[in-house]
């Protein structure tokens, strides 16, 4: 592609992002028709794509797929593997919390994982490998199995069919055959139930102090120097949604801003 070409892409692409202050204030709702509406809200109840949408806007999960259906940390801080891949241990992010202000913990993650491992005969293929799961603190754990498996990281963040939405305690908890009572997750959206109307309306709340993650790479004080030195910077500002399996396909729905 030339230059000038180039050009004659982005500058339309940037003259409309270019709004004022007052018009991006005032479109912050998203009005959107699904093709169908959410009737179970537990995200290890159900296989249906709207409950999987449902579930990626109100929970975080551990582990999501990319567009390479690769699956890539998302809760974890990090995560390794014993040279006999028979342990893996697992460290959350610092500072996840579930909608009610309830900082994240091991003990979250490793029930929700349990509760999800009965409910998918996809992920039924780890379960039957796994001996043990150990809290080690409040932001690790250990996964122990009794044989080498190749599709950790791609079943305890949810298969095809079930999401791998990290719950809390209490409701990872309940009978895995029994649906959930409170909707309350970490995500980038909190279910709004005293506003569903069944058949009308449903609101999912934006969570502003909600961090998708923070990623630094290379020397930062080399960095900075650099562009203390530089006669011109230029700035950019990037919102990276995060990697989830289901999303709200164009095909599926009409949206509005």
């Amino acid at each position: 592609m030339s230059i000038r070409d180039f050009l004659r892409l982005c500058v339309p692409m940037i003259a409309a992002v270019a709004i004022s202050d007052a018009a991006v204030a005032q479109q912050k709702i998203l009005r959107v028709v699904p093709h169908a509406e959410p009737k179970v809200f537990d995200p290890h109840q159900s296989q249906v794509n709207i409950t999987s949408m449902h579930a990626a806007m109100v929970y975080d999960h551990l582990f999501s797929w990319d567009a390479d259906m690769k699956p890539r940390p998302q809760m974890l801080e990090s995560y390794t593997i014993s040279p006999d891949k028979l342990t893996y241990a697992f460290t959350l992010r610092p500072g996840l919390k579930f909608h009610d202000g309830s900082a994240v913990s091991s003990r979250d993650a490793v029930a929700t994982v349990k509760r999800l491992l009965l409910r998918d005969s996809q992920i039924q293929k780890l379960s039957v490998v796994v001996d043990r799961w150990e809290i080690v603190d409040e932001r690790n754990f250990k996964l122990v199995l009794k044989e080498p498996f190749g599709f950790v990281e791609m079943l305890i963040g949810g298969s095809n069919g079930v999401s791998g939405g990290i719950m809390r305690e209490k409701e990872a908890s309940t009978d895995a055959f029994t649906p959930i009572v409170e909707i309350v997750g970490s995500g980038p959206f909190r279910f709004v139930r005293a506003e569903y109307k069944p058949g009308a309306k449903l609101v999912w709340d934006d969570c502003k102090d909600n961090i998708c993650f923070t990623a630094i790479h290379g020397d930062k004080g080399k960095t900075e120097e650099a562009f203390a030195k530089a006669a011109h910077v230029v700035k950019e500002h990037l919102v990276i949604n995060r990697q989830i399996s289901k999303r709200f396909g164009m095909r599926l729905c009409t949206m509005a801003f």
